[in-house]
């Protein structure tokens, strides 16, 4: 690999990893009768988590995308089906043959969609969210005895907890992407940090599809 597409592996994985081994604590296996849904499969999280969650977990992977290029993209890294969440969710899972989903990775703000999250999700299933957001209505969660778990991968590092435990993960998924098993999903390089405003400017559009990655020549 190169220096830039290792760095775009690591914080993602974190993210990814915490949130559905531990926070929503799926075991690994073969879990194809189950579902989990990402949503914005095609950024950098929902990229590593799809792999993830096909790869070490075994599930069934539905990911939300909204332009060809970034459905074709969920797709590529393995989901098993892709829809889109500018349209109803509930609908279109039907439309594939499911009432719900187990599990949900949400990797965007909460406070735009987490109402609508609420609906599809099983008895007893989990949503995990990568981004804060206040007065969410985690009250709809209660019949079904849901979980809800937030992510936040430098939780070990700012409170000095279990360091060790992030250093086993990632070297894991080095030893998985050396076998070939997971890819790294940088999609653009800049090639100095000139490229700083426009990469934040691609990030900050909601159309950042993988990772973006800048060479830093000190």
């Amino acid at each position: 690999m190169t220096w830039e597409e290792a760095a775009s592996v690591p914080l993602c994985t974190l993210t990814a990893w915490e949130g559905l081994l531990e926070g929503l604590a799926i075991p690994r296996g073969n879990n194809s009768k189950k579902t989990l849904l990402i949503v914005a499969g095609a950024g950098g999280v929902g990229s590593l988590g799809i792999q993830i969650a096909k790869k070490i977990l075994g599930l069934t992977v539905i990911a939300t995308a909204s332009r060809g290029e970034s459905i074709e993209a969920a797709k590529r890294w393995g989901a098993d089906h892709v829809i889109n969440h500018r349209k109803d969710l509930g609908e279109q899972l039907k439309a594939l043959g499911y009432e719900g989903v187990d599990y949900i990775l949400n990797c965007i703000d909460p406070k735009d969609n987490f109402d609508t999250l609420t609906p599809i999700l099983n008895p007893f299933g989990g949503i995990c969210c990568i981004v804060y957001a206040e007065n969410l209505k985690l009250g709809d969660l209660f019949r079904k005895r849901a979980t809800f778990v937030w992510e936040y991968m430098f939780s070990r590092s700012t409170y000095g907890v279990e360091l060790e435990k992030q250093k086993a993960i990632l070297d894991e998924m080095a030893d998985l992407i050396d076998n070939k098993v997971i890819v790294h999903t940088l999609t653009k390089t800049f090639p100095d940090m000139s490229g700083l405003a426009e990469a934040h400017k691609i990030q900050e559009s909601g159309n950042a599809i993988g990772k973006i990655a800048l060479t830093a020549n000190f």
